[in-house]
């Protein structure tokens, strides 16, 4: 999303300090007393969260859950580049039993054609390193890529599973229509690697979660994420200077233009919620663009990623810019799971094929 045009991370500081933490930390429990929340996920996302000292780490991760105490159940995740695991980031990560995201494109070639370090060299090897430090310690990890459409997906599936990663997400690269993707074949993408992964027979093959929430939708489950669904989208971001913000993909719309001047010192969360990009982006698939509240997959889809409806004209009052791709995908995954139900089952739920 830094590659966009937004360079407001350029004003804020590379770390919190303990100040802002003690403002999170003071916001939280407010906002957990006030509603009682009984399980509640942080996550430490970046830039690269483990260049905090790993003893730093542990102590602010003791800090909260002790001032935050035994009524809300505090989910820590994070998501990493994976390049500075080492057995002591696997033992506090055990100890507060931290979920961990590694990011990676794929295999070697195609992984190092985006993700480089600042030599301009490609880091995969680097990454393998943090798998390998996984795999000895024995500490589960899920998987994070960006689709390339002009590459393999049966070759990419191959090397998910040979990671033994319990989940893989993939994200569609981020354009709006004001910056439309220059590729093509998302669609046909999607749709090749969902054949391999849904007639793969293996047991122990992973979730795929795009995937995933495309076949509960479209039985009729209801859930979601902030990609796909019905849901409301119920994430705040917490700039390292303490400025409360919407989904940082929101950054690919201009610059500054997550910046609505909330801040832990001066708003509360309730608050944050009520600003008008917040509260968009938390109520995004329930505030569609006309041609989606026609369509017949939009209960599946829920319009799209909201930073992909974007344009300089409409603003958010557009379809995906991945529109017709969603539409195949979700057309595709539907059919493929009404074949695999009896015509009792499909007449007792009343689907019809899209």
């Amino acid at each position: 999303m830094y590659s966009h045009g937004d360079l407001s991370f350029l004003k804020q500081p590379k770390f919190m300090d303990e100040s802002t933490i003690n403002e999170l930390i003071a916001r939280l429990k407010i906002y957990f007393s006030q509603h009682s929340v009984p399980n509640f996920q942080l996550i430490l996302h970046g830039g690269e969260p483990t260049l905090m000292p790993v003893s730093k780490f542990d102590e602010l991760l003791t800090h909260i859950s002790a001032e935050i105490g035994n009524a809300t159940h505090i989910h820590y995740a994070i998501q990493s580049n994976g390049i500075l695991l080492n057995d002591a980031w696997i033992n506090v990560f055990r100890k507060h039993k931290v979920s961990l995201g590694i990011s990676i494109d794929g295999p070697e070639k195609i992984n190092d054609l985006h993700r480089k370090d600042h030599k301009g060299r490609g880091s995969f090897l680097a990454v393998m390193n943090g798998l390998e430090i996984c795999w000895k310690n024995n500490y589960p990890f899920a998987l994070l890529g960006v689709q390339n459409p002009e590459t393999d997906p049966e070759e990419i599936y191959s090397f998910i599973k040979s990671t033994r990663a319990s989940n893989i997400d993939f994200l569609l690269p981020h354009h709006h229509h004001s910056n439309k993707p220059r590729q093509k074949g998302y669609a046909e993408w999607w749709i090749k690697l969902f054949d391999t992964w849904f007639y793969d027979v293996d047991e122990s093959k992973p979730n795929i979660r795009f995937l995933t929430q495309i076949i509960v939708n479209c039985l009729g489950l209801g859930q979601g994420f902030d990609m796909l669904g019905q849901e409301t989208n119920d994430y705040l971001v917490i700039e390292t200077d303490g400025s409360i913000e919407t989904v940082d993909a929101m950054k690919i719309c201009g610059d500054a233009f997550t910046k609505e001047s909330y801040h832990l010192k001066t708003h509360s969360f309730g608050q944050a919620l009520g600003s008008p990009l917040m509260n968009l982006y938390h109520q995004s698939h329930q505030r569609l663009a006309p041609e989606c509240r026609k369509c017949p997959v939009a209960y599946v889809c829920g319009g799209g990623f909201l930073p992909h409806r974007y344009s300089v004209a409409r603003h958010f009052n557009n379809p995906s810019v991945y529109c017709e791709d969603l539409k195949k995908i979700i057309v595709h995954v539907q059919h493929a799971i009404m074949d695999e139900l009896s015509d009792e089952t499909i007449l007792e739920a009343g689907l019809e094929k899209l």
